[in-house]
């Protein structure tokens, strides 16, 4: 009886068993291995009886071992990112629900971008691309802020990045999910704006470019040029960032020599850029009209070539002109260049030192006013100085803003003659020579010209005396007036620049008024005293000199 009591439970509770719903209850990937093991129940030892699917695919049971408790699934690679679905049936009793296995991607490093300007991100890793479902676009964050999906495979994605300036600048979490409950892993990856990366430099023209990333970060306190030979250093304080930030550009100071370092110091590094510069020149002379020196600066010059002599083609020759041996002066090496006679700006040359040729132009030194002279009668007024040429017609002179050239009677390279015309007040003559005009205002002061003496009148009240002219008001020692009455010099009352008024104590009843210009006698004119005498208007009770 027992027995069969027995035998009866046995079969009930094998009957229950194979009856029970086959649950996953964990899994563990060894990716390193190719293995895929899932814990559970009511599993079998039976690999006959068992199907499993994953993503609905079922899977070969040549690769699978299993027991009551764990399936193992041999020769597994999954490279696509996100959740795999896993489904399994039991001697035809299947799971209730599907199981989720997660294949997030791995994030290995990431770039930075500016907070001002936003820009593409870069994502390294590994399963950053799904070959299972290859339309499927990974939601991409970085930390609360959405980063737009670009494109990506499996070891690299890229999105793009709205700027950030107000927001939190490093340490941020990055999540890229292909889907499901998949988050990626970071491996302690964090993202920060505007990290500063300087990868080379280049020169051209003058200028030198730095490249990089983020580089218009205020992480930058320095940047600084060293030409190590000459062992001078350059504090770069005015530069360009290029709008995308790729970018600084910054025009070369002058250098001895052409071999620099660039040293750029951030918040964390300093970096070091070597650089090389062209060979570069300039005009630290202009050559006179007359035969003269092109003066000439050398920049950026081949360190162990400083004794080599350079020569130079002037406009259109067909010959060379050798210059001088470099000197060294306080700062740059310099050379001297004959030129020849020659007027204007913008000549033409080429300029050779050893194997290099620089194409430029030079201007040649301005008009140059020293003095002036007048003539015995002061009819015409010689102007003196260097550099006015011996063309007339490549000559203009202004005075007073007016164009008076064609005034000009006598012409050569260190003077020139122009009449004096009577209209002339004193003011500026400018000088013009082939375009070039005169650095220096030069004030020319005219001499007096005397009109009448007491005009209209041959009598003199009170021993007072009027000249009318010109100019009159004139402190220059060579042109005072001086008004001499009987051989005594009168007293200066007044002037300005048409009237000048003096007297004489002279007791005698006529006058000798003779008027001079400095050393220069101009003209006389006898003149009768009258004495005044006093009037007295009964109307207005006011007494009044009269003659």
């Amino acid at each position: 009886m027992s027995f069969k009591i027995i035998f009866f439970l046995t079969l009930f509770f094998l009957k229950v068993n194979s009856n029970a719903v086959p649950t996953i209850t964990s899994h563990t990937i060894d990716e390193r291995n190719s293995l895929l093991i899932f814990k559970g129940v009511n599993f079998s030892n039976n690999t006959s009886l068992l199907k499993i699917y994953f993503d609905d695919i079922q899977q070969s049971n040549d690769k699978i071992s299993a027991t009551t408790l764990e399936i193992h699934v041999y020769d597994f690679k999954r490279v696509s990112p996100g959740s795999m679905s896993v489904f399994i049936i039991v001697d035809g009793i299947s799971s209730l629900n599907n199981y989720s296995v997660c294949f997030p991607a791995t994030i290995t490093s990431i770039n930075s971008v500016s907070s001002r300007i936003g820009g593409i991100v870069t994502i390294n890793g590994f399963k950053l691309k799904s070959n299972s479902i290859p339309n499927i676009k990974p939601t991409i964050k970085i930390a609360d802020q959405n980063c737009d999906y670009l494109d990506s495979t499996s070891n690299t994605l890229k999105c793009s990045l709205n700027p950030n300036p107000s927001g939190k600048k490093e340490f941020l979490t990055i999540n890229v999910n292909f889907g499901g409950n998949c988050d990626s892993n970071g491996n302690g990856v964090t993202f920060a704006y505007d990290k500063i990366k300087i990868s080379n430099s280049t020169f051209s023209d003058g200028i030198v470019k730095i490249n990089g990333i983020n580089l218009g970060s205020s992480e930058i306190s320095k940047i600084e040029v060293i030409d190590e030979r000459w062992k001078r250093n350059f504090t770069i304080s005015q530069f360009q960032v290029s709008i995308d930030e790729m970018a600084i550009t910054f025009k070369l100071p002058p250098l001895r020599y052409r071999s620099f370092d660039t040293f750029i110091t951030t918040k964390n590094n300093l970096y070091k850029l070597p650089g090389n510069a062209s060979l570069n020149i300039g005009i630290n002379e202009r050559p006179l009209t007359l035969s003269g020196n092109l003066g000439i600066d050398l920049y950026y010059v081949e360190y162990g070539l400083e004794s080599l002599i350079p020569n130079i083609v002037i406009g259109n020759s067909l010959s060379s002109t050798q210059c001088s041996k470099l000197l060294l002066n306080s700062d740059f090496f310099q050379t001297q260049c004959p030129t020849p006679y020659g007027t204007g700006a913008n000549m033409p040359f080429t300029f050779n030192f050893h194997s290099e040729f620089i194409n430029s132009t030079f201007s040649y030194a301005p008009p140059n006013i020293t003095s002036r002279s007048f003539s015995q009668f002061q009819t015409n007024i010689t102007i003196y100085g260097n550099n006015f040429g011996n063309y007339s017609q490549l000559v203009k002179v202004f005075f007073n803003g007016s164009d008076i050239s064609k005034e000009i009677t006598l012409l050569d390279n260190f003077q020139f003659s122009f009449r004096k015309l009577g209209s002339y007040q004193s003011g500026l003559l400018n000088v013009k020579v082939d375009g070039i005009q005169n650095e220096s205002d030069f004030y020319l002061t005219l001499p007096p010209i005397i009109y009448h003496i007491n005009h209209g009148r041959n009598y003199s009240c009170g021993g007072r005396i009027t000249i009318n002219g010109k100019n009159l008001k004139n402190d220059d020692e060579e042109f005072r007036v001086k008004v001499i009455a009987n051989d005594v010099e009168a007293t200066k009352l007044f002037s300005d620049e048409k009237n000048l008024y003096a007297k004489t104590n002279t007791l005698q009843k006529q006058i000798k008024v003779s008027v001079y210009i400095g050393q220069h006698f101009i003209k006389s004119k006898l003149l009768d005293k009258y004495q005044p005498k006093g009037i007295l208007n009964p109307y207005y009770n006011i007494r009044k000199d009269s003659c």
